[in-house]
């Protein structure tokens, strides 16, 4: 699957290669993005398995991409970022700063209050926060931290927190039958809607009120009532447009096939192994079914914006990587 994933991302960016994808298009800064994830997620396994001139192929690739249209004034400043923090961390090629630093501190102007971010100048109520916002804001963060230009504004300190009340919210909008309020744009991603404690999971920082027993239960209780679901697939095996089912009116403009396998976020625990707690704890109820059974459950309250103190962040390494 590596040797397939990297053979892929070489097509896709070789202007000599029948599967090139130019950036005429205005959104490959997007999947410069996910690019950059995958790189800082698995540097060794993944990155290291190119070689020197597939890195650099890779990194003008990624550049053009950044650089190739103005963004949006949204959550697509974090695209540029993730994208600029891969190219500083993974491959010694020149990157730029002024999109971290725009898209980390034009962020912390658009915070809400209780965990919520603005996308952009207006609120969205919408799965955008999880989708998007808090992974990127924290992966940004997580590895630019020391930097000289941030390391005195404490981002991570900041944001973790904020992700965390994100992540216990989302739990509590879970139902006693795993079903989640529908509410937003972009519901075709299905599944992805629960990227932020997935992701949390992976990095070793869900918060204390959440057990690993209880995100698993409540989780993967959700995917399965939504993939399960009769008409997700077509005849050839693709995924279908839809949240429960094949709903093609679900789809908006910027919503093509390949932006369907985004629901694979869910799917970021597996890169932990058995024995961690997210696998190996006993399942536990969630919140509301608990509730709706007359079981006691804790108080809810909102976040006070407290920092977290730099030394109560756990600075986790990916159990795959050495």
């Amino acid at each position: 699957m590596r040797t397939q994933a990297r053979a892929a991302v070489l097509g896709f960016v070789d202007p000599d290669s029948p599967d090139f994808v130019s950036h005429e298009n205005g959104h490959t800064h997007i999947e410069s993005a996910f690019l950059g994830q995958a790189m800082l997620f698995a540097p060794h396994s993944f990155w290291g398995g190119f070689s020197a001139a597939e890195q650099a192929l890779i990194a003008d690739w990624m550049r053009a991409a950044t650089r190739a249209h103005a963004t949006t004034f949204n959550n697509h400043l974090l695209f540029h970022a993730l994208a600029e923090t891969a190219l500083a961390r993974s491959t010694g090629e020149p990157w730029d700063r002024l999109r971290v630093d725009y898209a980390l501190r034009q962020h912390e102007q658009w915070y809400a209050g209780d965990g919520w971010y603005l996308d952009g100048p207006e609120f969205h109520f919408d799965y955008y926060n999880s989708l998007i916002i808090h992974p990127m804001l924290l992966e940004v963060a997580h590895h630019m931290e020391a930097e000289r230009d941030w390391k005195r504004h404490a981002f991570f300190q900041r944001f973790l927190p904020r992700a965390q009340r994100h992540a216990v919210t989302l739990e509590r909008m879970i139902s006693p039958e795993a079903t989640v309020p529908i509410i937003g744009r972009s519901f075709v991603y299905r599944c992805a809607i629960f990227t932020l404690p997935c992701y949390l999971a992976l990095r070793g920082w869900l918060p204390e009120s959440l057990s690993p027993g209880r995100m698993r239960a409540c989780i993967m209780a959700a995917t399965r009532r939504i993939m399960d679901a009769p008409g997700v697939f077509d005849g050839r095996g693709w995924l279908t447009i839809g949240f429960c089912g094949g709903q093609d009116d679900l789809g908006e403009s910027y919503i093509a096939v390949s932006s369907l396998y985004l629901v694979s976020n869910v799917f970021l625990p597996l890169g932990l192994p058995p024995e961690n707690p997210f696998w190996a704890a006993p399942g536990e109820e969630w919140t509301s079914q608990r509730a709706y059974a007359g079981l006691p459950i804790p108080r809810d309250s909102s976040l006070s914006g407290d920092i977290l103190a730099p030394h109560q962040v756990q600075w986790g390494v990916l159990p795959w990587e050495p």
